[in-house]
């Protein structure tokens, strides 16, 4: 069975379409994450005031996120974009690794290897000013670890990397959910964040305390079914809309 999509030939023409099984996945699976993140942000980038749109409803759930996102033009929309593990991370990995009394840990803080593979980010907005980096899920939940760090979930995997990536320009972490309910373990990762910072602080030691401090006042978590009434109701989108909204419902 092959569902409707938008823009199947971009989607070929993606590096994600490189990876066969995920490709295969979105084409026939309907339960599959990366099909309603293509769908539904291919679509809603048809509405001319799309951007603002998208940044209005994230203040709903970020009282303090900036209002002049929406000033300037539209960002650029990248999809499943690989960023490399920051070099700040990677030493004081390292580091923790050669002070372990895991004999196997001491072993692969010598293999010169990066420690942790590139983060593949689902969504970004690049503008000139702010950089976006999005996590998208529908069913499932976010990772809490990575092979050689136990604490490395993935909330502050990305964050660590959108920090990296902005440079000078402001960056934040958003993520499109179906369910925002407390059971979801990102729900709670970042329910804890904003209640108590420290605890990202002592999760991104090597990160700016201050700076940590706006990321977190930036923090949204939108739920799928929220983007929906920002789609184009075009009749040549019916399927995909259809399709959309029995997924995110």
């Amino acid at each position: 069975m092959s569902f409707p999509f938008v823009d199947l030939e971009q989607l070929r023409m993606h590096p994600k379409a490189e990876k066969r099984e995920d490709l295969k996945r979105m084409l026939q699976s309907p339960r599959s994450e990366d099909w309603v993140t293509w769908n539904v942000l291919r679509v809603v980038q048809q509405q001319a005031s799309w951007w603002p749109a998208l940044v209005r409803l994230a203040r709903r759930h970020a009282l303090e996120l900036e209002h002049s996102l929406i000033s300037g033009k539209s960002p650029i929309v990248d999809f499943w974009r690989k960023v490399a593990s920051p070099p700040a991370y990677e030493r004081a990995s390292r580091e923790r690794m050669a002070n372990s009394k895991q004999a196997k840990w001491r072993s692969r803080a010598d293999v010169p290897r990066p420690v942790e593979g590139p983060t593949e980010v689902d969504v970004v907005f690049e503008g000139a000013r702010h950089l976006v980096f999005v996590e998208a899920k529908l069913g499932s939940d976010v990772s809490e670890q990575t092979t050689y760090d136990p604490l490395r979930n993935q909330i502050v995997r990305n964050i660590d990397c959108v920090i990296e990536e902005a440079c000078d320009r402001k960056p934040l972490f958003w993520m499109f959910v179906k369910d925002r309910l407390p059971q979801f373990r990102y729900s709670e990762i970042i329910d804890s964040y904003r209640s108590d910072v420290g605890l990202l602080k002592s999760q991104l030691p090597h990160r700016d305390s201050g700076l940590l401090e706006q990321v977190v006042k930036n923090i949204s978590i939108v739920e799928w079914r929220e983007l929906v009434p920002l789609l184009p109701d075009r009749p040549d989108l019916t399927d995909v809309l259809k399709e959309i909204r029995r997924r995110v419902a």
